[in-house]
């Protein structure tokens, strides 16, 4: 009678053994397949490029005399905001809204075009960090040139993700009279592309590789225990 029980418990081993891959693998797939999107709304506007904030002044007619670039490199996302030749703008003032969970601002510089200039990096505004620059001068820009370079190192989350970052035209003047633009609002939209890490988080941050590389470690010396005693 010993024969048949110790096959029937080698045979009951294997498929608890089974079951066990059976469900890491399901546990892979789902966790590495994983991951948390939370995109902000990051301003009242979030529609396409180019278009308008609800209530805007600007006319059909209106030149545009700011204009944005944005550009990625491997981690770096950098957004060039320049203006655009005889703007005749002598002060002015923008916004800069960016994903959080996707940019990490790391420098903001402006061209040096004015005789007055104010940066503010991390200007807080309904419960997040916005890049604000002002600036003001005694005569009209008639060149064209840098305003600002705003420069984020992309996150693990942004990677083949597209990434919205939204510019705002608060104001502009020539001398003392108020601009027109043609939009208010400029976004500009890129996929990051770069190699990121082995580690999965979910979204209450459990290292999902890590647990079910030890859920495997134990099942396998489980299994080893088990033929050990039974074998």
């Amino acid at each position: 009678m010993k024969a048949p029980y110790k096959e029937n418990t080698r045979y009951n081993i294997r498929q608890t053994i089974y079951l066990i891959l059976i469900f890491l693998s399901v546990f892979f797939t789902y966790n590495c397949g994983f991951s948390v999107q939370t995109v902000q709304s990051m301003s009242p506007n979030s529609s396409s490029s180019g278009s308008e904030k609800p209530g805007s002044t600007a006319s059909s007619g209106a030149q545009q005399p700011i204009v944005t670039q944005l550009t990625s490199s491997g981690r770096t996302v950098k957004l060039n905001v320049n203006i655009v030749k005889d703007s005749q703008i002598s002060s002015g003032r923008i916004k800069i809204y960016y994903p959080q969970e996707f940019l990490h601002l790391t420098d903001a510089q402006s061209g040096k075009l004015w005789e007055l200039e104010d940066i503010n990096k991390e200007l807080p505004e309904n419960g997040q960090n916005v890049v604000s620059f002002a600036w003001a001068d005694t005569k009209e820009f008639t060149g064209e040139g840098n305003l600002l370079t705003v420069t984020w190192e992309a996150l693990d989350a942004a990677s083949g993700r597209e990434v919205a970052v939204e510019t705002e035209i608060v104001e502009l003047y020539a001398k003392t009279e108020r601009m027109e633009v043609k939009t208010e609002w400029m976004i500009d939209r890129i996929k990051p592309s770069f190699p990121i890490s082995s580690t999965v988080r979910t979204g209450d941050n459990t290292n999902a590789a890590a647990l079910g590389l030890l859920c495997l470690s134990s099942a396998l010396l489980m299994a080893r225990m088990l033929r050990k005693k039974f074998g």
